[in-house]
Formats: structure tokens, sequence, C-alpha cells
């Protein structure tokens, strides 16, 4: 498994699906209080509260927990299957419309020609998307 590589700026998913933005990844810190990055996640009183993890993104030193970062966020992540988007690949050419289909290797992927799951089995991959019109 590869070691999570955890960025000041960045969005980050823990365990159990929050989202955290890291505001600070060299905090100093002591040998007994190894927690040099720093983030904000949205609780459920809708305010951000603040969150320290060990370089490695565990919540805790001495085991894990549903808090761990254990991947950056990608705004694919809320993409809904069959979801319009739009996309094209490259930055020449014009924006499309498609439906959802995943997101994996740092591609989109949509149904072919504006079909959805309901209509085809076929889908392309896309280097860039927008989950709103861009024009």
């Amino acid at each position: 498994m590869s070691t999570l590589e955890i960025t000041t700026g960045k969005i980050y998913i823990t365990r159990d699906g929050h989202k955290v933005r890291i505001i600070c990844d060299d905090r100093k810190s002591s040998g007994d209080h190894p927690y040099p990055i720093i983030g904000l996640t949205v609780c459920e009183d809708d305010v951000e509260h603040i969150v320290s993890f060990t370089k490695t993104g565990n919540l805790y030193s001495n085991m894990r927990s549903d808090g761990d970062l254990v991947q950056e966020y990608n705004p694919a992540m809320d993409i809904a299957v069959d979801q319009p988007i739009w996309v094209r690949d490259n930055v020449q050419c014009d924006w499309i419309p498609r439906h959802f289909c995943k997101y994996e290797n740092d591609r989109v992927y949509t149904w072919i020609d504006g079909y959805t799951s309901h209509t085809t089995d076929d889908w392309v991959s896309w280097k860039y998307f927008s989950k709103e019109n861009p024009k």
C-alpha cells in the first residue's frame, strides 16, 4: 500500500467519508505529540472544526481510526451515476454534455453519445469535466 502524500491546500477524505481541508503540513510538534498536519473538517453543526494528524494522515499515532485520511478528494466523487456533466479532452475543444459513468485513473468516464446506464453498457473516458455548464 502506498503512503499518502499530504499537502497544504488540498482536500482529503477520511476513512468514514468526511472531507478535510489541510491548512498546515509542517506544524512543529514534539515526540509525544507527533501531529504536524492540521486540517479543518465540517461536522454536523455545519461549522469547521480543527483536527490534527500524524505525518502519515492518522488521527491517532497508535491505532487505526475512522478519522484517518485515506485518499485525496476529487470533485468527481460527488457525482452520481447518470448525472449530467460536461466533458472535453483538451482545452481547445468545445464542452459537450454527457452522463457520468465513473471516475478512475484520473479520467472521467461517461456513457457514449449522451446515453445513460439505462440505455447502454458502453462508455468513453475524458480528461476534463465540469459539473455545471461552463458556457
